[in-house]
């Protein structure tokens, strides 16, 4: 089964205004059908095409060259027309931009006139049409663009159901344990105390007598003294 590659977006071309460039623009309509992936030969596809070339044929006989050479005369300017054409699935649409502001008019022309007749066919294969001013880069003075849609019943393709894969939580590898540092204890500074005088001098009997002698004889001399 064909895919539909439908996005809606515009696609476009610029065609010079000489006398093959409706053969271009169909030519160009059917390869943009192509890559979409719909057959250019059902019903609402030779309407496209068939009015496509009529909106272009009058957009030749407004701004450029009908009859003649399809390349460009010496010191002939020539013109630019651009064709626009989207596709959804709900329909078509093809635009015809040129540098001529004067709108299309529909007009009573006889089955056996060659012009005059593009704007019928138009609007007769077309479901909606109209037409806008628009100034197309680098032209100054105002244009047109024509357009046409085309609405179609398209089989609705169920896309195929994607496979969903249940959630897995993230897990973290496991890695082997590193091994400890012992954490060694600092040992708290002792404090340094300062020598006590006294703690220097020895204990004992001794030292009492000594302490008791002294005494005695400084007694003993204050008593002489006095």
């Amino acid at each position: 089964m064909t895919t539909l590659a439908l996005d809606g977006r515009f696609y476009r071309v610029s065609l010079a205004a000489l006398p093959d460039a409706p053969k271009r623009a169909r030519r160009f309509l059917k390869d943009q059908l192509t890559r979409w992936g719909l057959p250019s030969g059902d019903d609402t596809a030779e309407s496209a095409l068939l009015a496509l070339s009529e909106m272009v044929t009058n957009a030749v006989t407004a701004t450029g060259r009908d009859s003649g050479p399809v390349e460009p005369l010496p010191y002939e300017t020539v013109a630019t027309i651009e064709v626009r054409t989207a596709a959804s699935c709900n329909g078509l649409t093809v635009e015809v931009w040129d540098n001529s502001p004067e709108m299309p008019v529909l007009t009573d022309a006889s089955q056996d006139q060659e012009h005059g007749r593009g704007v019928f066919i138009m609007i007769t294969l077309a479901h909606e049409w109209g037409c806008r001013p628009e100034v197309l880069p680098p032209a100054t003075m105002p244009g047109k663009t024509v357009w046409v849609s085309f609405k179609w019943a398209l089989p609705a393709v169920a896309p195929a159901p994607a496979t969903v894969r249940p959630a897995i939580p993230a897990q973290r590898p496991e890695l082997p344990a590193l091994p400890r540092r012992a954490k060694q204890k600092t040992p708290a500074p002792t404090p340094t105390a300062e020598p006590d005088a006294l703690s220097q001098w020895a204990t004992g009997p001794d030292v009492l007598m000594r302490v008791y002698t002294a005494l005695r004889a400084s007694t003993r001399t204050a008593l002489q003294t006095t």
